[in-house]
């Protein structure tokens, strides 16, 4: 006797798999096409995934029409959301800046060729030392030459 609990398979989330506060307020259209979002709160459908559905409850002008039925407790949710994930994409983006000017320095002052970053051994170093993290202390020079 077939079960017809077991035949069916489970419906498709309505959500992506994310903490996402844009979520609160979106489901997926059709979960094969992850751009593709409706309003929870007003059914309006439209392109731009979540955050475009955090534009929408948020009023911010410009990609998608403001949600009608937002409160102001969901705009501000939704533009604060919007805001960190700017914050942090800007202090990632100066602090590789910050990186790779430090970089420069090293090489210009050490009378080292541009060309030596793309050789494999500087990756790999670089690789080491980002698994590392911060508190890595580099070794003397004496202690480099008793390893040659």
């Amino acid at each position: 006797m077939n079960n017809p609990s077991t035949d069916t398979p489970p419906p498709p989330p309505l959500k992506r798999n994310s903490n996402d506060v844009g979520w609160e307020y979106g489901l997926l259209c059709d979960p094969r096409v992850p751009e593709k979002v409706r309003c929870r709160l007003c059914g309006k459908e439209f392109s731009g995934g979540v955050y475009g559905m955090k534009e929408h409850i948020g009023h911010l002008n410009g990609n998608v029409s403001a949600c009608p039925m937002s409160s102001k407790e969901d705009q501000e949710k939704c533009k604060n959301s919007i805001m960190e994930a700017k914050e942090k994409k800007n202090k990632k983006r100066k602090h590789e800046e910050a990186i790779r000017a430090e970089l420069l320095w090293l090489l210009r002052h050490s009378n080292i060729p541009f060309n030596a970053i793309d050789n494999e051994s500087f990756r790999l170093l670089c690789e080491a030392l980002g698994q590392f993290g911060p508190g890595w202390i580099p070794p003397t020079q004496y202690q480099l030459k008793n390893h040659c």
